[in-house]
């Protein structure tokens, strides 16, 4: 998985959530992209004196113009050259300490062909990393049932020095496009007759 952390603003990588050496889902900052090759004027689009020659470059100018997780066509060549590019000799070992913060996915093309199979726009699609624990948190908005929340909490840790093991062990759905909880809170659900329950075990 290709991220860039919101807190420190660079571009990293780690293993994909499969610990494949090819991976397919990338994420970026939550906050505004910047870097050696990029200027911000403030608004969150990035200005450029000459055109990246970086992986990670080309990225951020991207971003800068606005393409997302459905404009795949034009990051994955960018997306590649970072792969190439990765400067983390050991991701599996690293990535725990390099990913603490809030991740926002750009680059995933099994997203962009479910949403034209579904109808539905998932939008945005964000991981949290505190510690070993991780939690996502994915947007849908489907012009029939609404839009709302599909979350899910669970742990990150080490598998390889080459990839890391992820294990999601809670699930929820929030219905609304603002009401979203950051976490499912203990014991909500421990019975399958509530709605958390019943997501829970069918998650």
């Amino acid at each position: 998985m290709r991220l860039s952390c919101g807190q420190n603003q660079r571009l990293l990588t780690a293993p994909s959530l499969r610990a494949t050496p090819r991976p397919r889902l990338v994420a970026a900052p939550s906050t505004d992209p910047s870097g050696a090759e990029a200027l911000t004027n403030g608004t969150g689009a990035a200005l450029y004196s000459a055109a990246p020659t970086t992986g990670r470059g080309k990225v951020l100018k991207l971003l800068g113009e606005g393409c997302d997780t459905y404009n795949g066509e034009s990051f994955e060549p960018a997306v590649k050259q970072l792969i190439a590019e990765n400067p983390t000799a050991q991701p599996g070992s690293e990535s725990v300490a390099l990913g603490q913060g809030t991740w926002q996915v750009f680059y995933a093309p099994h997203i962009a062909r479910m949403s034209s199979a579904l109808g539905t726009k998932f939008d945005p699609i964000q991981y949290r990393l505190s510690g070993s624990m991780l939690v996502s948190n994915v947007r849908f908005s489907n012009s029939v049932i609404g839009d709302g929340w599909l979350s899910a909490g669970g742990s990150m840790c080490r598998k390889y020095d080459d990839s890391v093991e992820i294990t999601f062990d809670r699930f929820w759905v929030d219905v609304g496009g603002d009401s979203l909880r950051a976490d499912l809170p203990a014991g909500a659900a421990s019975s399958i007759l509530t709605a958390d329950g019943l997501v829970g075990a069918i998650g």
